[in-house]
């Protein structure tokens, strides 16, 4: 379940969010269909640039999401505050066992892991 929209290549500075994210025995399943929710609403959104939740291959109880924003400002002011967004935190908090956030910077094409984390 992913997208990416042509404009993301004219974009020389997107931000850019990995999140590697644990869940408790038993709850990735719900987690997956909020996930699909997210996806597919973060489409319709001018700033998102791209979006994507991928499983891990080893450990069942892991997903990874690689996103792209216009800006950060989009993120924090507009994504993140959206109904689906506020609905998918609120609904799998309980069942995270953790959450590792990187930043991404684009470099001659290619993503590039600077210094910069969060989280």
């Amino acid at each position: 379940m992913s997208f990416v929209k042509p404009e993301f290549a004219n974009f020389a500075d997107p931000y850019i969010v990995v999140e590697a994210i644990g869940y408790k025995n038993g709850t990735i399943c719900q987690a997956v269909e909020l996930w699909k929710e997210e996806v597919s609403a973060s489409r319709n959104e001018n700033g998102t640039l791209a979006f994507g939740v991928y499983k891990d291959a080893v450990d069942q109880n892991r997903l990874y999401t690689l996103a792209a924003y216009e800006s950060e400002e989009y993120l924090l002011g507009t994504h993140a505050k959206s109904a689906v967004a506020e609905d998918l935190d609120k609904n799998t908090r309980n069942s995270r066992t953790g959450v590792e956030q990187t930043l991404l910077q684009m470099r001659g094409g290619f993503f590039y892991k600077g210094s910069q984390s969060c989280g």
